[in-house]
């Protein structure tokens, strides 16, 4: 079984605008589970854990997804969290997406569950994760998780040219997850100026 996942890559300077903020927060005193840089990326869809005989089901429905998909833009605009202000889970950098962004994840989604993937139903929210926050880290701190999460800014616009998607594999060990590419699926087009 592979553990799989769809994604879009980042630009080294996006990742160094995301690291600066996580930098910041960590010396607020937060204390969470930091994604390592090289594993931030922009998540599309979840697979799991997924038969090897199915790998190349997954690369026919990104291809049939990006179909007619030219490259496109989006900008990482803030900082947010999921879960409750006094309780967050995860931590994340927001996006700014494009009307291309939403119809690509919608269409490869559709697409798995077409050929009998278990694929999460519910909202798209395009973010990228730049930290779990566990219960045992928020009874370290008496730190205001939402007021801090909100008074950290990126440190400049960090732009995302997408031209691309990504198979992911996650390779889970007690170090961590460790992530390699299988498969990219080039968008059609040029990159827009």
């Amino acid at each position: 079984m592979l553990r799989l996942f769809t994604a879009i890559a980042l630009p080294d300077a996006c990742r160094a605008v995301l690291i600066n903020a996580r930098q910041k927060l960590q010396r607020t005193g937060m204390h969470a589970s930091w994604i390592p840089a090289a594993n931030l990326h922009l998540f599309l869809v979840f697979l799991g854990n997924t038969a090897e005989t199915r790998q190349d089901d997954v690369i026919c429905c990104m291809q049939s997804a990006a179909a007619g998909i030219g490259a496109f833009s989006f900008s990482v605009t803030n900082l947010g969290y999921f879960g409750a202000p006094r309780s967050p889970r995860i931590l994340w950098a927001g996006i700014k997406a494009d009307a291309a962004l939403e119809k690509l994840q919608s269409r490869l989604s559709a697409a798995l569950r077409q050929r009998d993937f278990a694929i999460e139903d519910r909202p798209y929210h395009p973010h990228i994760t730049l930290a779990r926050i566990k219960p045992q880290h928020r009874k370290k701190t008496s730190l205001d998780y939402a007021a801090t999460i909100s008074a950290i800014k990126l440190s400049e616009p960090c732009g995302v040219d997408v031209n691309g998607v990504e198979l992911m594999q996650s390779i889970l060990s007690p170090q961590g997850a460790a992530y390699s590419m299988l498969y990219r699926q080039p968008l059609e087009g040029e990159n827009p100026a």
